[in-house]
């Protein structure tokens, strides 16, 4: 539930984005613009049985920052960093509106949360590390959320958030 919740918030983050920077999600929970993180999504929820008693969404959006901390100046931006000025109120709206349409979509249609996550799919192509140390290509986002993995032996591994990471640049 978190999985799938956390990366449909993602995705009305992309959206509410919308022209302020071309952003694309980072399975699971992270929002890019370019290479550097702009926005991150964390949930928090209970079940019933398969019943969801409750989610709570929190999103984080680096709006006005211009400068980092050196240990963050190469992995992050905000909204002014990469355009301008940026109307706060309008975002908070276009986020709202973004997040009423997704849920609507998810409620809808739950099994097409991946075809729509394709396009702003930051991994799609990349090769990623999975933590017991195989090495394969992201391909894509499962229907449940899962991240889809092409490995080097051929199998298709669907990892959890947390068992992958972006394979280092080779020098």
């Amino acid at each position: 539930m978190a999985l799938v919740a956390g990366l449909a918030a993602g995705h009305a983050v992309a959206l509410a984005l919308g022209d302020r920077g071309v952003a694309r999600i980072k399975w699971p929970n992270d929002v890019f613009v370019g290479e550097r993180k702009i926005a991150g999504v964390l949930v928090e929820g209970a079940l019933s049985g398969a019943r969801v008693e409750h989610a709570v969404v929190g999103i984080g959006i680096n709006v006005a920052r211009k400068d980092f901390p050196p240990e963050l100046a190469g992995v992050a931006t905000s909204l002014s960093r990469e355009g301008g000025v940026v109307d706060r109120v309008q975002l908070a709206l276009d986020l709202f509106a973004a997040l009423d349409a997704e849920l609507a979509r998810l409620l809808a249609d739950p099994d097409s949360l991946g075809a729509r996550l394709a396009p702003h799919d930051l991994l799609f192509g990349r090769r990623v590390l999975l933590d017991d140390g195989r090495v394969g290509v992201a391909c894509g986002v499962a229907h449940d959320g899962r991240l889809q993995v092409d490995l080097e032996d051929g199998e298709r591994f669907l990892a959890r958030a947390g068992e992958i990471r972006l394979e280092p640049a080779q020098s």
